[in-house]
């Protein structure tokens, strides 16, 4: 499942970074910032 979002995430960033580098960012920060809080959150929940 991760593989299949990551890759929709960089067809996402790839069409932003068509429109302009900014929109790249905008989209690939956030971005990365949320899958480690999900990642964490999901590793936590595990292990209760």
């Amino acid at each position: 499942m991760s593989v299949i979002l990551l890759r929709s995430l960089n067809k996402w960033c790839g069409y932003f970074w068509d429109i302009g580098t900014k929109f790249n960012v905008i989209c690939g920060v956030p971005m990365v910032g949320i899958l480690v809080g999900v990642g964490v959150g999901v590793w936590l929940l595990r292990w209760e």
